[in-house]
């Protein structure tokens, strides 16, 4: 096996990019097209072609922002395609294009709805409709057949492995929790979270990825600490200890519901570009970009680094011979960098442009495309054409100092609302939208006039105070199906005092207790399903032994009860769907897993860098959807920090809950309870973080297998097969993205349950 990566390589170099709103934090605006395809992400390839210099292109006279690219075979690969026009001999981008589709639909592992890329699409397209991972039914069959033959050097991989994972986890968080806390306390709560705050998260999160490590370790048969199974015990015999209780017909109601909405992904959509790098700006931009760095300096400075990629397309300009060897000029770097850079105000208007985009505007037909402009007609506007808008707005408006002094969001939500729809009904009645970097580009030039009227009619008929109304968020109906008594309540609250440093907050004596519902709810829907022993199974395979061992001792001190049955869920629940990679991921043995562990800060470093944007803009927009967020923003909203020198955060704040008065009738009570401030916000925290380091584990493991692949591949399969071998990477990203978009739909469904 021999590594492509050398010492000095560094992870800037990664050949993949993600691009579009995934990169820009709006990758949950198509969920407002109500469509059922709610998964849809963009990968940029980048070939190792490099052009030096304008020498190395051709631009095409009759469409401006188009190229050919000279083929050098002093510079260039000779696997390369290639043909001749008009006597020059060009780089054959879509031949390039076929022989990658090819490639990908062979290997790939995944079910395929359709898939296909033309000459005049920039993109391979690819439409999966297996976005879901089944739960395995035979999964404890089969982890104690494993976990019987396991030998020990097995045994000893897997604990290597495993705490390897760990360790890259540990290094991401240490890296990142105080910029990720701050970051999400600010834009939540317009507060600067205190260092006795952070460091105390830190802390949980260390104990929260020792406890995943532990749970794994059980996989490899290695035996629990005797705290963490007493523990375990002690929540799964009072689990089985009132499962009688459950209401089947109910629970099977919900079952219902829950598959529901997981069948209302149907598909996934994936668009992977190749991307050819240019070594300079093209001619064609210095106009634009001179104009930028002497009169709007605060934009020229974030993208004077950025880079300009040909992307194999055919303009429809030329004849159809000439077709193969058109490239178009891509800024997505350029906009990824704006994109990720503006204020919140301005990402606000861009999440309302894309919303009203995908709700109004694209709904209308579903042939919608996102080429970055051409000359051939098109049936329905682009969504890049949204996103040169706001990017002109951007400009053109200062909006950090027209809101500075409005503190209504929805004063301003419905503001900028009205003035996107103002300036995109402009652009539409007026057929004039300047591409943003090439003056000589109309975007909107190449749509016929019933196209622009049905787009036109579209915004017009947009009621805006029932588009601001709207929730996005899926709606699962609740169904009680146990009733807990006041003896069940208690006899949960004795266990949670005398086994748990910390107790349930939303606790009222004999009536209520919300980690009690929690755990049932989590167990019965989440795990359980059918299968009414599989906790009684999964305790005799796993939690059957321990260990005394001093040094083997987990820290569970300020750990609570419902910590420690999401982490249990959260892992219960990936090795239903993953168990034969979690089993590949923990007992491989090869040389790249050493080089793996001999690189892990490098890795540490770009795993970060390729998923950082991403994750924080996605736990930011769950975080919203909290069931604390509301009553935290309205009770902190005029303080600066909390801290717990301040009385102000030991005041206590009413907390409604909502109880059936008993299983035999509907009517329900309203009851209240006090909670601090500062209590509420280590809940508010405390409950999400299981999760998030579920996310780092879940991409960390995907991560990995990237990167074995594009720096370990075989050295013979490289030599015999130079193309397939420079773009299978494609295929592992895939399941990188697949992996982020599973995460989302669990944590949706995990706070259904509430």
């Amino acid at each position: 096996m021999g590594s492509l990566l050398n010492k000095d390589d560094d992870p800037e170099n990664f050949p993949l990019l993600l691009s579009g709103s995934m990169s820009d934090g709006q990758s949950a605006a198509k969920e407002v097209a109500d469509d059922g395809l709610s998964y849809e992400y963009d990968i940029i390839y980048i070939s190792k072609i490099e052009i030096s210099d304008e020498n190395g292109i051709e631009y095409v006279a009759e469409a401006p922002g188009y190229i050919r690219i000279f083929y050098d075979n002093n510079s260039y690969e000779s696997h390369l395609p290639t043909g001749s026009l008009n006597n020059q001999t060009f780089i054959d981008g879509y031949q390039l294009k076929q022989q990658i589709h090819s490639i990908m639909k062979e290997q790939n592992l995944r079910s395929i709805s359709s898939s296909s890329t033309s000459i005049d699409k920039a993109n391979i397209f690819f439409q999966f409709s297996d976005p879901n991972p089944p739960i395995d039914c035979n999964i404890l069959e089969k982890i104690e057949l494993f976990r019987q033959n396991i030998t020990n050097e097995q045994q000893q991989i897997g604990r290597r492995n495993i705490e390897q994972f760990s360790l890259y986890i540990l290094d991401v968080f240490d890296k990142e929790t105080k910029y990720f806390l701050c970051k999400l306390s600010k834009e939540l709560f317009h507060i600067d979270l205190s260092n006795q705050h952070i460091n105390k998260y830190h802390t949980k999160i260390k104990q929260l990825i020792h406890l995943y490590k532990t749970l794994y370790l059980s996989l490899a048969g290695i035996p629990m600490p005797s705290n963490l199974t007493h523990k375990l015990r002690l929540i799964l015999n009072f689990y089985e200890q009132y499962r009688h209780l459950v209401d089947e017909n109910a629970l099977e109601s919900q079952f219902e519901i829950f598959e529901m909405y997981n069948k209302r992904i149907l598909t996934e959509d994936c668009d992977i570009v190749i991307g050819i790098k240019l070594k300079f700006w093209p001619q064609i931009i210095q106009t634009r970009m001179n104009y930028l760095k002497y009169n709007k300096s605060h934009i020229y400075n974030k993208i004077k680094n950025a880079t300009v990629y040909a992307i194999p397309k055919w303009s429809k300009s030329t004849d159809s011979e000439a077709a193969p060897y058109e490239f178009r000029l891509s800024f997505s770097v350029f906009e990824s960098i704006l994109a990720r850079s503006r204020y919140d105000i301005e990402k606000k208007l861009n999440n309302i442009a894309r919303r009203i985009y995908y709700r109004y505007i694209k709904k209308q037909d579903s042939s919608c495309g996102s080429g970055e402009g051409t000359n051939n007609i098109e049936e329905c506007i682009s969504s890049y054409v949204v996103k040169t808008c706001v990017l002109w707005m951007c400009e053109m408006y200062d909006l950090k100092n027209d809101y500075k002094n409005v503190n209504d969001e929805q004063e301003i939500s419905r503001d900028l609302f009205k003035r996107f729809i103002n300036f995109f009904r402009e652009r539409l009645e007026t057929k004039l939208c300047q591409h943003y970097f090439i003056e000589q580009i109309n975007l909107l030039s190449s749509y016929n006039s019933s196209t622009i009227t049905r787009s036109l009619d579209a915004l017009n008929n947009i009621d805006v105070k029932h588009h601001l109304k709207t929730n996005y968020k899926p709606y699962i109906p609740k169904r009680d199906f146990i009733h807990f008594t006041s003896n069940i309540v208690e006899e949960f609250h004795e266990l949670e005092l005398n086994h748990f440093d910390v107790q349930c907050p939303f606790y009222i004596p004999e009536k209520y207790n919300s980690y009690l519902k929690r755990l049932y709810r989590l167990f019965l829907l989440i795990i359980e399903r059918n299968d009414r022993n599989w906790w009684i199974h999964l305790s005799t395979i796993l939690f059957n032994k321990s260990t005394e061992n001093q040094s083997d001792i987990i820290d569970l001190s300020n750990i609570n009860i419902q910590e420690i049955i999401d982490c249990l869920v959260t892992f219960v629940n990936n090795v239903q769907r993953r168990w034969p990679i979690i089993k590949y991921l923990i007992f491989e043995n090869d040389s790249m897993k050493e080089f793996v562990i001999e690189k892990r800060h490098m890795f540490v470093k770009y795993g970060i860098k390729f998923c950082e944007q991403f994750i924080y803009d996605d736990t930011l927009g769950y975080l919203k959807q909290n069931c604390f967020s509301e009553t935290l923003q309205t009770n902190i909203k005029h303080s600066k920090q909390i801290d717990y020198p301040y009385d102000e955060y030991n005041r206590p704040i009413q907390c409604s809950i909502t109880l059936k008065k008993s299983e035999q009738t509907e009517k329900e009570e309203e009851l209240s309870i006090l909670i601090p401030i500062d209590v509420l916000f280590d809940e508010f925290w405390n409950g999400n973080f299981p999760y998030l380091v579920d996310h780092v584990l879940v991409l960390s493991t995907a991560g990995y297998l990237i990167t074995k692949f594009i720096f370990a591949t075989d050295k013979y399969y490289q030599e015999s097969n130079p193309v397939r071998s420079k773009f299978m990477p494609c295929l592992r990203i895939i399941k990188l993205i697949r992996s982020i978009l599973e995460i989302r739909r669990r944590a949706t469904l995990y706070s259904s349950v509430e």
